[in-house]
């Protein structure tokens, strides 16, 4: 999934500004993401300003919890330095909307009041608030400031998003972009075939190879987990069913959700099923955010985890031999992110409490075997797999190279593409007509030869490309335009989607420019799993 998404035409709109998604979270994930940083020095300087390494890694803990809540799972190594700056951005805005937004004490306070994470029966909750706070170990004040900056930095990037206007002219070009097809024609180097090409390797070279690899046959260190708490599958199991005054109370306070496409509400007895599973849904949310704060409390009394199991009454469950790699969600347990909590964890040590849609729990690593190094003789088949596997990709490579240098020496000659590949011994094959969202049939999906192809201008020849199983050369035969009748039909309702790109593109100038002008210093090595910051 990652590699398409690094490769793809739309990876600038997904991903370089994907921090303008997750920027403000939703309230109640927001809540839960603040975590307590380890203290340190200074993590760099922007607007001529020393940044805590603390608030950086509130800003990057942020940043990375919302993008893997976005996918689904855990951040991938080589996304790291992308999270790192999407943490120097959010502090870049911050600082700049602390200085060009100004969000009063009233303003503050009413947002706040409105958020359903504070309040109880419908109404905001002063003591529910004061724990939620002291839950995430800060002050009220510490986590009004929190949302303050939240706020500014929503109105700063409202601005921007406002002086952004589309024309009929780039409405059609956004389109015509977006829609058009192409057919293109192929050189594939599959490195399979390259095979005979490949002598036995040696004992000495296979040798050499686990050396110079020997991180990649490391078995990980090993941990059983001890955990308490409740999944969200429990809580709602142990949910009443609502009465009929219950539900009536739920469908009053959320009235908005129940409605016909015109607005007005639908009557309660065409709701009920809807209301009920509602109404169970918010119960059991609100029975996980009271179990967290009392495990926070707990927590912060310096109870050990059997103690706590002990005074709320709850037993422990235990995990079989994990690594990260074997991590997986536990049916009515903790997700894999939460043991992933546990197992970078110091061994004996309590994580946070870990609460989410998911669930609420408290977790701890009791036990442990080290990583160790397996040893050639172990593993000397994966060993000679993977050498042979790279020789031959290297072999594919070096040999779309020559034919590449081989093709742009002939076409600057005045051959045609059709000579220049006959007198070079190529053979081409061709594409099905495909957009920039459609797989190259029959080849498949190749989402980085294809925004290459979608580059070029007819008869133009891509640089050599790697693809899934060797590398390729391409070139563009045909550039298909939109079906008139079709934009005529969809023109309107394409217009925000193309209006929302243009304001993407707005901000992305904007920012960096901000980012010019806070020149800054980082004095961070890229953050990874293995190294946290």
């Amino acid at each position: 999934m990652f590699r398409r998404l690094v490769y793809s035409d739309t990876f600038s709109s997904r991903v370089r500004w994907f921090f303008l998604l997750i920027l403000i979270p939703p309230f109640a994930l927001s809540l839960w993401t603040w975590a307590r940083p380890p203290s340190g020095s200074a993590a760099g300087v922007i607007f001529g300003r020393e940044i805590p390494r603390e608030a950086f890694q509130q800003a990057y803990l942020t940043m990375r919890r919302n993008i893997e809540a976005q996918f689904g799972g855990e951040v991938p190594e080589q996304f790291e330095p992308f999270v790192q700056q999407q943490a120097w951005d959010r502090l870049i805005l911050q600082e700049e909307a602390r200085r060009a937004v100004r969000v009063d004490d009233e303003e503050l306070a009413a947002y706040i009041r409105s958020q359903g994470a504070f309040q109880e029966s419908g109404r905001f909750s002063q003591e529910l608030y004061y724990r939620t706070a002291r839950g995430m170990g800060v002050s009220p004040q510490v986590f009004e400031e929190r949302v303050r900056d939240d706020l500014r930095i929503q109105r700063l990037l409202e601005r921007v998003r406002a002086g952004v206007t589309l024309t009929d002219e780039e409405l059609r070009a956004a389109y015509e972009k977006e829609r058009q097809r192409i057919r293109a024609s192929l050189i594939l180097a599959r490195a399979s075939e390259f095979g005979p090409q490949v002598p036995t390797l040696t004992d000495e070279e296979l040798r050499a190879y686990y050396a110079a690899h020997q991180p990649q046959w490391q078995e990980p260190a090993r941990r059983i987990i001890e955990y308490l708490g409740l999944a969200h599958t429990q809580a709602l199991a142990q949910q009443a069913e609502p009465s009929d005054e219950q539900l009536q109370s739920f469908y009053d306070e959320h009235e908005e959700r129940f409605t016909n496409e015109d607005g007005s509400p639908k009557p309660l007895n065409d709701v009920r099923d809807q209301v009920r599973e509602q109404a169970r849904q918010a119960r059991a949310a609100e029975h996980l955010t009271a179990l967290s704060l009392d495990l926070q409390d707990d927590l912060d009394a310096g109870l050990r985890l059997v103690e706590i199991a002990l005074a709320r009454n709850r037993m422990l469950g235990r995990t079989n031999w994990l690594n990260p790699a074997t991590v997986a969600d536990i049916p009515d347990g903790p997700a894999s992110h939460m043991l992933l909590a546990a197992l970078e964890a110091p061994l004996g040590g309590l994580t946070d409490v870990q609460h989410d849609a998911t669930g609420a729990f408290l977790l701890q690593a009791v036990d442990e075997i080290p990583m160790r190094q397996r040893p050639f003789e172990e593993v000397l088949a994966e060993v000679e797999q993977q050498a042979r596997a790279e020789r031959l990709r290297s072999l594919a490579k070096e040999r779309t190279d020559a034919l590449h240098q081989r093709l742009s020496e002939l076409r600057g000659k005045g051959f045609t593409l059709e000579e220049a590949c006959m007198t070079a011994g190529a053979t081409r094959v061709f594409t099905e007509p495909f957009s920039r969202q459609e797989p190259m049939k029959p080849f498949g999906y190749e989402p980085g030869l294809a925004a290459s192809l979608f580059d070029l201008g007819l008869g133009g020849m891509t640089p050599v490309t790697e693809t899934e199983d060797g590398f390729a050369i391409g070139f563009l035969e045909e550039r298909l335009p939109p079906d008139e009748a079709a934009f005529e039909q969809e023109k309107e309702s394409y217009r925000q989607t193309a209006l929302q790109a243009k304001q993407q593109e707005q901000i992305g100038s904007w920012l960096s420019s901000l980012r010019t002008k806070a020149n800054l210093k980082s004095f961070l090595e890229p953050p990874t799993k293995a190294q946290p910051l």
